[in-house]
């Protein structure tokens, strides 16, 4: 209202100036570069970034309050005619946000209005084991499993098909179209799946199961496949190498940097490619193909790679460990309850793990990597586990099961006053 301008920098700060051009002050709260900022009919200043946060700032400068919900970059941000914020980011979200005008207390017949001072969420388990809800039985191994945009299981296995199954775990069309067992599957931004297989092909397919088109680029078995936010798909392979390859089924790099098979990729927040493999490493590598870092904790294979929704890596491995690995390539924690070799981990909404492996289990690990809970109800090895759009586990084994599980923790909100 007074004329002075706001910016906002890729050097993570936003700067108040004013109408001469003098600054005023500097905000250093982001820890990344700032996108967008807006003003309020107070003055108070509105700043999204790549930290993934919307901040509030007041006139002269101090944080206000800092929202956390988002898991991407924060793009934009505005208010409305009630300064209400409405937020938009790469995690494919518009939110908005209303402003905390405190909250009613009413002791001993007097009512106070309090100011939040903390918002806090309590995870609580209500029973020691998820419920099971079905169970299919398949033709052969089922060795990927993954969720599509309407929370349809798709499904690729040993008998060389791949299935997308209902909710209530009917089968909705099966493709019968590769050569070999299909070793992984996954889902693009326009509901096409990916698979890959020991025929030495990916193929991608439409959402009625009908072949698009099929990339015959690698010279091995290709063990997994995921796709970025610019609906790139990333493809690991046993001829050890990583390649990038563009929405149209052309080539648009690869990596040479692992010394055996590939048996694991997937994509971070800022689309580098995450990679698990036979050399016993997790490599993180950028989106153009170059090695950022090389984790070399494990002792044994690695399976199954994912990220949480701080970047932070789940990697489980034939040395029987689940471990988390920081956004900088340093471990965080190992987990050491299986009994055998990890075949498939992945991540909920809470950032609790999962993990399933030869020893017939799948296992329920907390952020910190505590174990939450075993389920023990298989008859072989688990091959993958994920994770569908209400929290519920889905997994397939050796058995040729394809089984969906509920989760039975509760969430509570919790807001502290003062």
């Amino acid at each position: 209202s007074q004329d002075n301008i706001y910016s906002g920098s890729s050097d993570n700060t936003v700067r108040k100036i004013s109408s001469n051009g003098a600054e005023i002050w500097k905000f250093t709260g982001h820890t990344n570069s700032s996108h967008s900022v807006c003003v309020d009919s107070q003055d108070n200043i509105y700043s999204g970034s790549a930290d993934k946060t919307v901040r509030k700032i007041s006139s002269n400068g101090a944080e206000v309050w800092k929202f956390t919900g988002h898991t991407g970059t924060v793009y934009s941000v505005c208010v409305d005619l009630q300064n209400n914020i409405i937020s938009g980011s790469n995690d494919k979200i518009l939110r908005k946000l209303q402003q905390n005008l405190g909250i009613l207390i009413t002791k001993d017949n007097q009512s106070e209005i309090h100011k939040i001072t903390k918002l806090d969420t309590i995870v609580k388990e209500v029973l020691p084991d998820p419920i099971e809800m079905w169970d299919k039985v398949r033709d052969g191994y089922v060795y990927s499993i993954c969720i599509d945009l309407n929370n349809n299981i798709i499904s690729g296995s040993a008998d060389r098909t791949v299935r997308k199954i209902s909710p209530s775990g009917n089968e909705i069309w099966s493709y019968k179209g590769h050569g070999e067992g299909v070793y992984s599957v996954c889902v693009d931004l326009q509901n096409n799946t990916i698979s890959c297989s020991a025929d030495i092909t990916l193929r991608k397919l439409s959402t009625n199961g009908t072949e698009i088109w099929r990339f015959t680029g690698h010279t091995g078995t290709v063990r997994s496949v995921c796709v970025d936010s610019q609906n790139n798909i990333v493809s690991g392979c046993a001829d050890v190498k990583v390649r990038k390859i563009s929405s149209n089924g052309t080539e648009i790099w690869r990596f040479t940097g692992h010394t055996s098979t590939v048996c694991s990729v997937c994509v971070d927040t800022q689309n580098n490619i995450i990679s698990g493999s036979g050399d016993k490493t997790v490599r993180k590598i950028t989106t153009d193909g170059n090695e950022i870092w090389k984790f070399t904790g494990h002792t044994g294979y690695v399976n199954s790679v994912c990220v949480d929704s701080q970047d932070n890596i789940l990697s489980g491995s034939g040395d029987k460990t689940v471990r988390k690995i920081a956004t900088d390539g340093n471990e965080i924690w190992s987990y050491k309850g299986h009994a055998e070799e990890i075949n498939s981990v992945c991540v909920d909404s809470q950032n609790n793990i999962y993990s399933g492996g030869n020893d017939n289990t799948i296992r329920k690990i907390s952020s910190d990597g505590a174990e939450i809970w075993k389920y023990s109800n298989y008859k072989d090895w688990v091959l993958s586990v994920c994770i569908d759009l209400e929290n519920n586990i889905i997994t397939g084994d050796r058995s040729s099961l394809v089984k969906k599980l509920q989760n039975t923790y509760t969430v509570q909100k919790i807001a502290y006053y003062n």
